[in-house]
């Protein structure tokens, strides 16, 4: 299983490398109303969705390389602070914001797509790489949840069983049944982190607009000023219920309650 993890983890990496190497060339090539530059660039969330799997997938791979060859031990703090940091992130923002993009977007696009992909987009962005940016994040996250527990509650048993491995290991006395699993559910966490990235990619996209002149995307163009704010929340608040979402699927499938903290004790 692990080293399909690393193949699967490989695979996705590619893809979405591939997909940010194809849009900046996209870019390069029609530009946003004269704009090439790389704060324009960095205005559209569905670029930095992208980023954000490449990131997600680099560190997972490197994970799954440890498991694989055991250059670290489990219990070995340096160990514990790659995985805290791969599920932090996956909760916090990889999750939120892939899952967020999917929907609202195809939402927009099935209502009116003028509001978020104009029509004559079509001649300068290839169909495929539509799906890659805008289908595929929803898809991958979902995906990624089922297949590997990234904590999004904590599990009493991880516990348990981590105390006896400790306890085993101290004893010196072989447990080949119970395999340590650094514990890094901590939901407080998960959420400031995403608000923190959700208002600087707010300071982002109102910066373009100010200095630019421009709103990024059509729909933030055609509504009222008071009809932006409240689009603004309820996209904000949507991430936030992706969250949700994304715990009661991690929950349904790897059980645990949610948490707010977690003592050192039982890392």
């Amino acid at each position: 299983m692990k080293f399909l993890l690393f193949i699967i983890h490989s695979f996705f990496f590619y893809i979405e490398i591939y997909g940010i190497l194809e849009y900046i060339k996209v870019f390069n090539t029609m530009g946003v109303y004269g704009h090439y530059d790389i704060i324009t660039l960095l205005t559209f969330l569905t670029f930095w969705s992208q980023l954000i799997l490449a990131f997600f997938y680099s560190v997972s791979i490197l994970v799954d390389l440890i498991d694989l060859t055991k250059l670290f031990d489990k219990t070995s703090d340096s160990y514990y602070s790659i995985v805290k940091q791969r599920d932090l992130f996956f909760r916090a923002i990889v999750f939120p914001i892939g899952f967020s993009l999917t929907v609202i977007f195809w939402t927009l696009y099935a209502y009116d797509r003028e509001l978020i992909f104009p029509s004559f987009l079509d001649t300068f962005f290839p169909k495929y790489l539509n799906l890659i940016q805008h289908a595929l994040p929803g898809f991958l996250v979902l995906f990624e949840i089922l297949i590997v527990n990234h904590q999004f509650h904590l599990q009493r048993n991880l516990i348990e069983n981590n105390n006896t491995y400790k306890k085993n290991l101290k004893a010196k006395i072989s447990s080949s049944s119970i395999e340590y699993t650094p514990i890094t559910s901590n939901v407080k966490q998960d959420k400031t982190n995403f608000l923190f990235f959700v208002f600087f990619y707010l300071s982002i996209l109102v910066y373009t607009r100010c200095h630019k002149g421009f709103w990024l995307y059509p729909i933030l163009e055609v509504i009222p000023m008071h009809f932006k704010i409240l689009f603004i929340f309820i996209a904000c608040g949507f991430g936030l219920l992706a969250y949700k979402v994304g715990g009661d699927i991690n929950q349904s499938r790897w059980g645990g309650r949610f948490v707010f903290t977690i003592s050192d004790s039982i890392k």
